[in-house]
């Protein structure tokens, strides 16, 4: 599950796909992704990076969020990629969602947003309370970071 031969095989697209119809299984929220079926180069590390982001943040949503729909949206612009996480469910208030970002509650959320930010991503959170949370990551799809990883260099 940390990382499915899908994911090297088929792509994020299909890996995305696969672990939302997954958690939809298990945990009886609908999920529903628009964009996985875009064919794009990314980083072998950056792939990765926002597979196991996906499913830390899906994770979170079952522990937390109570949602009965889930949208997961991955679009490539140029030589961005952005994946977009969005529930329905009670969202968090705004002094809890500070604690959240800075680990207190969640080393979760604080490891991918300084993981974003370490590879010059972007990492946006906004949760209302009784509004849902909205997670969306951007990175460069050829960044350097990213490439140096992969090639080992």
């Amino acid at each position: 599950e940390l990382s499915p031969p899908i994911l090297y095989e088929l792509g994020l697209g299909a890996a995305i796909e696969w672990l939302g119809e997954d958690f939809a299984k298990r945990y009886g929220f609908q999920v529903y992704c628009q964009g996985t079926d875009q064919a794009c180069e990314i980083a072998e590390s950056l792939r990765v990076l926002f597979f196991r982001s996906a499913r830390e943040l899906l994770t979170n949503i079952t522990k937390h969020a109570k949602a009965t729909e889930v949208h997961i949206a991955l679009e490539t612009y140029n030589d961005r990629v952005t994946m977009t996480i969005t529930d329905n469910g009670k969202g968090l208030d705004p002094g809890k969602s500070g604690d959240a970002l800075a680990g207190k509650n969640s080393l979760g959320l604080f490891s991918i947003r300084e993981q974003m930010k370490y590879i010059g991503g972007a990492f946006e959170f906004d949760s209302r309370q009784g509004h849902g949370t909205k997670v969306t990551l951007t990175a460069h799809i050829r960044n350097p970071a990213n490439i140096e990883a992969d090639t080992g260099r």
